[in-house]
C-alpha cells in the first residue's frame, strides 16, 4: 500500500516538476519491489529452515519408529522442539487433537509449506502410518536431501564471483559512465538533463538498482542456507 502511494505521488510530482516519469516512479517501484521481496523472503525463510532441519528430523523419527515408538508419539516428540519444523508439527498435533486424522493433518502441513522435499517426507510418513512399513526410506530421503543441498550450495558458491562482478559494475562503473555520458553528450550531442534529473538519477536511481541486484542475488541463494 505504501509503495502504491509513493508511486502515485511520484507520478504527480514528476508531472508538476516537469521531470521524467521514470525518475518520479523509481522510488515507488523500488518500495513495491522491496515489499514483495520481504513477503517472499519470509515465506522462503520458513521453507528453507524446514528443509535444512528435515534430514535430522527424518532420522530422529526413523530412530523412534525402530524403537517401537508409534508415529503419533514420534511426531509429538519432534513437535516439542523449538525448531521451525517443530513449530509446524505443533500445528499438526493441534489438528490431530481436534479430531483430524494424523495423515490428513500431515497432508495439510505439506500444502502449507509447499516444499517438494517436505512433501516427499510427509508422503512417506503417511505411507508408514497406513502400512507400518518403509521406515528405512526415511533415512534414504534424508541422505538424498542432504546430498542435493550440498550440491546446490557448492554451485551457488561458484557463482558468487560473477554476482560480485555484476554488483561492482553497477555500483561503480555505471555511475562513472553516466557522468561521462552527460559530459560528452552535453558538448557533442546536445544532450541536456534538468538539474533535478541529474541529481536524482545518481542519488536515487543507481542506489535502487544496486538494492535490486543485491535482493536478486539473495533470492538466488538456496533457501535452506538463508
Amino acid at each position: 500500500m505504501i509503495g502504491i502511494v509513493v508511486l502515485i505521488s511520484g507520478i504527480i510530482a514528476s508531472h508538476l516538476a516537469g521531470v521524467s516519469y521514470i525518475i518520479g516512479c523509481a522510488p515507488g517501484i523500488g518500495i513495491i519491489a522491496f515489499q514483495y521481496y520481504l513477503k517472499k523472503s519470509r515465506d522462503e525463510k520458513i521453507r528453507g529452515r524446514i528443509e535444512k532441519e528435515l534430514p535430522m528430523t527424518l532420522r530422529e523419527i526413523a530412530t523412534s519408529l525402530e524403537a517401537s515408538i508409534s508415529l503419533n508419539k514420534a511426531v509429538e516428540n519432534v513437535a516439542k522442539s523449538k525448531s521451525e519444523i517443530g513449530g509446524e508439527l505443533r500445528k499438526v498435533i493441534k489438528e490431530r487433537n481436534a479430531g483430524v486424522p494424523l495423515p490428513i493433518a500431515l497432508s495439510k502441513s505439506a500444502e502449507r509449506i509447499d516444499s517438494p522435499d517436505y512433501s516427499m517426507a510427509i508422503n512417506q510418513l503417511v505411507l508408514i502410518y497406513k502400512s507400518g512399513q518403509g521406515v528405512e526410506n526415511l533415512r534414504k530421503i534424508a541422505r538424498g536431501i542432504q546430498t542435493r543441498q550440498r550440491i546446490e550450495m557448492k554451485n551457488f558458491s561458484g557463482k558468487t564471483t560473477m554476482y560480485s562482478l555484476i554488483l561492482i559494475g553497477v555500483s561503480s562503473i555505471l555511475p562513472a559512465l553516466f557522468q561521462s555520458y552527460l559530459t560528452i553528450g552535453s558538448i557533442f550531442m546536445n544532450i541536456e538533463l534538468k538539474p533535478i534529473e541529474a541529481l536524482l538519477i545518481p542519488s536515487i536511481g543507481f542506489p535502487i538498482l544496486d538494492l535490486m541486484i543485491i535482493l536478486m542475488i539473495r533470492m538466488k541463494k538456496p533457501r535452506f542456507a538463508w
